[in-house]
């Protein structure tokens, strides 16, 4: 394991002046290389009306034209990708409407909203993350490495558990990448950009044999960190490789597709900045040009090792093709940082640290590591009818192993600070999740114009989770009541119901009902249960017209019945064992402090580890999201609300 020197820089302290100039020499012809093709062969544009023509998605499991799924899609192509510089989950996040990516405070944590409807910590994202059929096996693993070679990224919003399963619960992302060309080529790109960013991107792809083509992407990071602490080190270092292959091999009439895709990333980490307690750090809260800057006397660090493989195969019996995809992926994830957020000497979660007889500064050591097994057995039919059907099984299996160490840090002999021998908080467990489901839908032309879908799925998981005493995971912990390993089961059917009405080839209209479905999971002993929502699509004579048709645009409604999840703790009522309060008050045990305090969270003492970590007491509707499929165009002018018992919270307007 990688450790940081005290106060330094590992490994490098950015590029050598001739390498730059190498870099930017060879950035330059790239570009002009680039625009000389670009110009030799124009492609179609967003803006044109005969862009959206060409543009087939696989958002329902077949291959199908953008314009004829009735469903809220925003499709990203390989055009727009290149263009608009694609290389991470945040950068077409940016292109969504109402939907957010949000990085933190470590490479592997991050948030996506969609709706409204967030990632709650050590939980399932708000989406189904799928990348060539496979979906991602934790939150962790969906901002891994970088996306290259990607032919498209589809984005559904609105519950789409019916097909994709537990975790749509407000959408689904499905990234197809490149297949393999008919003819021997490569491509090469290279960028140099502030503060030591170097990175570089190198593909090959063509046939093997007669039958047999591949494709290999490979992707290069080195960044010194744009930000900086007191001493002038980037603390937002990046070092990452990231290569990805795909194999296919034509068997006629079965089809093999194989992929295997691996990352290795060396960040920084824990590079917050302190502010001080009160009012003189609440003036510093907006006036960044005030504050005192980043101090550290442990620059943190994360290591993020995903490797993924998978076997697809396809046979095509004419009326139908038997799908069977078989996933792995084994990703280790391993943190160490501050919790002092000071340089040393100084006060700390630790006491004292940095003087003479104390330990140098107050660490935390973290590992979050994922073992998941996926297995996806669909029949589809042939699209070229007027039934159109597929029925399906999948299956996922995951090890997680988490643990968190607080405590003294120590020094090793070459005089690299390291986690202590004895921290105060040692927090390990062991998850097992088992999520099975079986799924159909029928699609179904009434008309030439006018589709009927219907979709059904049924889910159900086990999770059980047990507390060891290190990450060894020899020595299992007994809880009071007696209980080694906490168990837990729930089950869920998700309905989707849709018609649809094709006006002209360019202008539809829809009505939408559809149950989403997110998996509870145990999170440092504490079981969040599973949520539901319920999505409708409907006229309604409320909704506003858009601004460039005469036409009634389609309204939503999302109703959670109930949720019970990590959501801002402005918004949680708890009544169960584990009473969690916001506020710098003491906490009595059962009973909150006053709730005007909101400085941060904290837990009362006196109650037990176990159980659920919160019962939110949320019943309210999100009501908006218009939809709009006519050349493109996708317009709202509703007014957003959420609405709490006894707390109203007012929503801006904003386009779906």
């Amino acid at each position: 394991m990688r450790r940081p020197v005290w106060g330094s820089l590992l490994p490098g302290n950015g590029a050598s002046a001739q390498r730059r100039c190498i870099i930017a020499a060879l950035s330059i012809a790239l570009a002009a290389l680039s625009a000389g093709v670009a110009a030799a062969s124009p492609e179609l544009t967003s803006g044109s009306e005969d862009s959206l023509s060409e543009v087939v998605v696989t958002a329902r499991q077949r291959a199908e034209s953008l314009q004829s799924v009735p469903d809220s899609v925003t499709a990203i192509t390989s055009t727009t990708i290149e263009r608009a510089g694609i290389q991470q989950v945040a950068d077409f996040a940016n292109l969504v409407p109402n939907m957010t990516f949000r990085e933190t405070f470590r490479e592997g944590a991050s948030y996506i909203t969609i709706r409204g409807v967030t990632t709650p910590q050590g939980g399932w994202a708000p989406v189904t993350y799928v990348v060539d059929g496979v979906p991602a096996g934790s939150a962790d693993a969906i901002n891994t490495g970088a996306l290259v070679g990607i032919e498209r990224i589809e984005v559904l919003k609105g519950p789409q558990s019916a097909i994709y399963g537990s975790g749509a619960i407000a959408g689904a992302v499905n990234i197809i990448t490149r297949a393999p060309s008919d003819h021997l080529e490569g491509e090469a790109q290279a960028w140099y950009g502030n503060y030591g960013d170097e990175r570089g991107v190198l593909m090959v792809s063509g046939p093997v044999a007669d039958r047999v083509k591949f494709r290999v992407d490979a992707f290069y990071r080195h960044s010194d960190g744009s930000q900086e602490d007191t001493d002038g080190l980037g603390m937002n270092f990046n070092r990452t490789g990231d290569v990805r292959g795909k194999l296919l091999i034509d068997l006629a009439p079965v089809q093999l597709d194989l992929r295997l895709h691996y990352v290795d990333t060396h960040a920084g980490a824990a590079y917050q900045e302190f502010l001080p307690p009160g009012d003189a750090g609440s003036t510093l809260i907006d006036n960044f040009d005030a504050s005192p800057g980043i101090q550290r006397g442990i620059r943190g660090y994360e290591d993020v090792r995903n490797i993924e493989g998978s076997i697809k195969a396809e046979w095509n019996a004419g009326f139908a093709t038997l799908t069977s995809l078989s996933a792995y992926s084994k990703l280790d994830d391993s943190l160490f940082g501050t919790t002092s957020w000071q340089k040393p000497p100084g006060a700390s979660f630790c006491g004292t640290v940095g003087n003479a007889g104390e330990p140098p500064d107050c660490a935390q050591s973290s590992e979050d590591n994922f073992k998941v097994f996926t297995q996806d057995v669909r029949l589809t039919s042939a699209s070229d009818q007027a039934l159109r059907w597929l029925i399906g099984t999948s299956y996922l299996h995951r090890e997680a192993p988490n643990a968190l160490l607080v405590g003294g840090a120590a020094l090793d002999p070459s005089g690299n600070v390291v986690a202590g021998a004895s921290p105060f908080v040692n927090s390990t467990y062991l998850r097992h999740d088992n999520f099975a489901g079986v799924y159909g839908q029928v699609n179904y032309d009434i008309t030439h114009a006018l589709e009927a879908t219907a979709a059904l799925r049924w889910d159900q998981n086990r999770y059980n989770s047990t507390q060891y005493t290190s990450l060894s995971l020899q020595t299992p912990v007994t809880l009071p009541d007696g209980t080694v390993t906490q168990r837990k089961t729930d089950a869920a059917v998700q309905p989707k119901f849709q018609l649809s009405y094709h006006w002209t080839d360019d202008l539809m209209t829809y009505a939408t009902a559809a149950k989403g479905f997110r998996s509870g999971f145990f999170y440092s002993g504490n079981f969040t249960k599973a949520e539901s929502t319920w999505n409708a699509v409907r006229r309604s004579p409320r909704d506003a017209q858009p601004r460039c048709f005469p036409y009634q645009l389609l309204g939503s409604a999302v109703h959670i019945d109930h949720l019970d999840a990590a959501l801002p703790a402005d918004f949680k009522h708890s009544e169960h064992e584990n009473q969690w309060c916001r506020g710098g008050a003491h906490c009595t045990t059962g009973q909150c402090p006053d709730p005007g305090c909101r400085d941060r969270l904290y837990r009362c003492p006196g109650q037990r580890r176990h159980g659920r970590a919160v019962h939110s007491a949320l019943h309210g509707e999100f009501i908006g999201g218009a939809f709009f499929a006519a050349y493109g165009r996708l317009e709202s002018h509703l007014p957003r609300r959420l609405s709490l018992p006894g707390r109203p919270v007012p929503w801006t307007r904003k386009s779906v």
